[in-house]
Order: C-alpha cells, then sequence, then structure tokens
C-alpha cells in the first residue's frame, strides 16, 4: 500500500481539517470515513479517521484506527505523528507501559 498523498488528496484532508469543529466531531468523523471509502485502505486516511475518533474522545476506536494505519505502512511526518497520537491514547486507556514503546 503506497502512503502517496496526491495534491488532491492532501487539499481534501486539509477541507476536513479547516470544517472540523471540535465541539461535535460526527461530521468530521463522517467527513473522513466517506475520504476512506473512496480510497479504501489509504494507510494516511486510516490514520486520518483515527485521529477524528481520538479528537472526539473516542480512544478505544481511534486506537483500532491508528493500529490498523501502522500496520498498512505509514513514513515521514504523518507516521511520527499516528505514533505520538497512538501513544497518547494508549495513556488515556490507561495502558502507560505500552505506550512506552513508541
Amino acid at each position: 500500500m503506497t502512503t502517496n498523498v496526491t495534491p488532491e488528496l492532501a487539499e481534501a484532508i486539509q477541507r476536513g481539517y479547516d470544517r472540523r469543529d471540535r465541539a461535535n466531531m460526527v461530521p468530521t468523523i463522517a467527513y473522513f470515513q466517506a475520504l476512506l471509502a473512496e480510497h479504501p485502505g489509504h494507510p494516511v486516511l486510516v490514520y486520518e479517521v483515527g485521529g477524528a475518533y481520538d479528537t472526539a474522545g473516542q480512544e478505544e476506536t481511534a486506537r483500532g484506527y491508528y493500529e490498523r494505519a501502522l500496520a498498512l505502512g505509514l513514513d515521514g511526518d504523518v507516521l511520527r505523528r499516528c505514533l505520538c497520537q497512538y501513544a497518547s491514547t494508549l495513556r488515556w486507556l490507561g495502558e502507560l507501559d505500552e505506550s512506552l514503546v513508541f
């Protein structure tokens, strides 16, 4: 699986961030899930869905998306961001020892 993000996909991801309302993440989650449905299995989009759930306070759901994104293969800055967010999520879930691995 490629982590390649085309300029069009980067713009679509940015639109999701621009429209995000941290007090109501339901539309953002739906937006990123729809984008992922258009690009099934894209690791960056899997990560973005996880991040939306994480921001919504749904850490257990976010965890699954982060783990899937990592398994699909991320690299560069998006890998760094995913590892930071995943470790933070593990801490919120009370799994401090597991979070230290990252």
